[in-house]
């Protein structure tokens, strides 16, 4: 089964923009789950994105 895609290009890069310039934490860890998410990475490898991040 394949995963559908659940942002718009523009949408894409506006939060890889927003990874890259925002100050808080939570907002960034938020972003990077949902565009890991999108990529199709499982509830396993999002989570040792996220630490590997910290």
């Amino acid at each position: 089964m394949t995963r559908q895609k659940i942002l718009t290009a523009s949408k894409r890069a506006e939060f890889e923009k927003l990874v890259r310039i925002t100050r808080n934490i939570d907002e960034k860890d938020h972003l990077r789950v949902v565009l890991a998410y999108e990529e199709g990475h499982d509830v396993c490898d999002i989570a040792d994105i996220l630490k590997s991040a910290t």
